[in-house]
């Protein structure tokens, strides 16, 4: 921080992201080209810039229309970006192994979205990860999934499992639960 530059208040930060957020999926394209030219180079960067605020907005406790509708077009955003990364159409993706944080952070923004009031919109997409996420776990005994291709760091498929588990709870659907309770068992 620079001399003259104003110390900006904690108490506001909530307040500011959400502006700042909301300002952004206001032109979700000039977003994702700006992701792209800067967050490209690292495979996830693409993902969490769109995951993350759609979260942020849908979890803040006076979530109106405004912020839901916002979070919807950062989502999109977020498909997208899964499937340039899968090079399919997201109801096509066979598997989240050797992709597992962005198929992760995706499934648990649409889980979250859903899971707080937003709209079933994306609920097919949703389910669609979800037995992918589910069928990828049980082939893999419940344990972690690839990161990236033959590259594995376990902590990179909880994201993935938070958002089964949440979508399970959705849905009603105990096989999900299973599999999510199941890797939860497998890390202990």
């Amino acid at each position: 921080m620079s001399d003259g530059e104003p110390i900006l208040p904690l108490s506001d930060v909530r307040a500011r992201l959400v502006r700042r957020f909301r300002t952004l999926a206001n032109d979700v394209p000039a977003y994702e080209r700006r992701v792209s030219s800067e967050c490209a180079s690292f495979p996830i960067g693409t993902m969490i810039p769109f995951a993350v605020p759609a979260m942020a907005l849908d979890v803040t406790n006076d979530a109106g229309d405004a912020e839901r509708e916002a979070a919807e077009r950062l989502l999109d955003g977020a498909i997208r970006s899964l499937e340039r990364q899968h090079r399919r159409p997201a109801l096509e993706i066979k598997s989240a192994n050797g992709k597992c944080i962005g198929f992760g952070w995706c499934l648990l923004a649409l889980t979250v979205h859903e899971r707080t009031g937003g709209s079933a919109r994306f609920a097919e997409v949703r389910r669609r990860l979800s037995n992918v996420m589910n069928s990828d776990l049980r082939a893999h005994q419940f344990g972690p999934l690839d990161s990236y291709s033959g590259r594995c760091w376990p902590f990179d498929t909880v994201p993935g499992v938070l958002g089964l588990q949440l979508s399970a709870a959705i849905d009603g659907n105990a096989e999900w639960a299973e599999a999510a309770a199941e890797h939860v068992r497998w890390i202990r």
